[in-house]
């Protein structure tokens, strides 16, 4: 499987951050990717700006 740089970043007190694989458009309410990440079965989520090439993206917290 290839992961490219941007898909997880890095650990930071053993939480891991990855694109939510189901949230669709630009991430601007983190509530409504908060509910998708919960979906997915993470425990929680929030948008984030990645550059100009993603804009504001919904983000997956997983335990790593």
């Amino acid at each position: 499987m290839f992961i490219f740089y941007a898909d997880v970043n890095g650990m930071k007190n053993g939480i891991c951050k990855k694109f939510s694989a189901t949230f669709s458009g630009q991430c601007y309410v983190s509530a409504h990717c908060e509910e998708t990440c919960v979906k997915e079965g993470s425990p929680s989520g929030e948008c984030e700006w990645k550059g100009v090439h993603w804009g504001y993206v919904c983000m997956c917290e997983y335990f790593c």
